[in-house]
């Protein structure tokens, strides 16, 4: 089983404040920053290694004007969701439509949802963990079509991603599970 190694830190500098989470796995690295106020990812830098290509893309939101509304999560990728949701009302919200800068669900005929399914205790290596248990998948008569992801996110404040299990890209895809291994806290620089 290979491992993804996921560190954040918050980074305070002269000319801003984010946090910057970095990834790195045999297939892919990545790199990220995201607002202290809503963990929001603004910045992305990710290389993609297979056995025929390397690939890097870099985006940078320049400007975000999107208007959430209730019940909807602002997302700017697929790759962000586990820190974002760290701060996702859990409890209070059964349900949110994900909203992806540059793709609106008129333009794209689909969206995203996330549905708390509630709470469940997990065991990972040996230590149990209570956990918000929440559904990730597409919406509309699609979501019945394409797989879900389950997503397991502590319930103490922050919520921590503790598992996933489902499908991670695009139809035909095998399902993957993914489970912390280890934790150490955030510190400042």
């Amino acid at each position: 089983m290979d491992d993804l190694v996921l560190n954040t830190r918050l980074v305070k500098d002269a000319d801003e404040t984010f946090y910057e989470l970095t990834t790195q796995a045999p297939d892919q690295t990545g790199y990220y920053k995201l607002s202290p106020e809503t963990l929001f990812g603004y910045y992305s830098d990710i290389t993609t290694r297979t056995k025929d290509t390397v690939i890097r893309r870099t985006t940078t939101i320049i400007e975000n004007r999107i208007k959430l509304k209730d019940n909807e999560l602002l997302l700017s990728s697929t790759d962000t969701i586990s820190q974002t949701l760290r701060i996702f009302p859990w409890g209070r919200v059964p349900k949110a439509r994900i909203v992806f800068p540059g793709f609106s669900e008129n333009s794209s005929g689909f969206s995203f949802e996330l549905t708390v399914l509630g709470k469940e205790t997990i065991n990972i290596n040996g230590k149990e963990y209570p956990c918000w248990k929440a559904q990730l998948g597409l919406g509309g008569i699609f979501g019945a079509v394409f797989g879900k992801t389950l997503l397991y996110f502590s319930t103490t404040s922050p919520s921590y991603l503790l598992k996933s299990d489902g499908v991670v890209g695009p139809p035909g895809t095998p399902r993957t599970i993914l489970e912390l291994k280890n934790y150490s806290p955030i510190i400042s620089s």
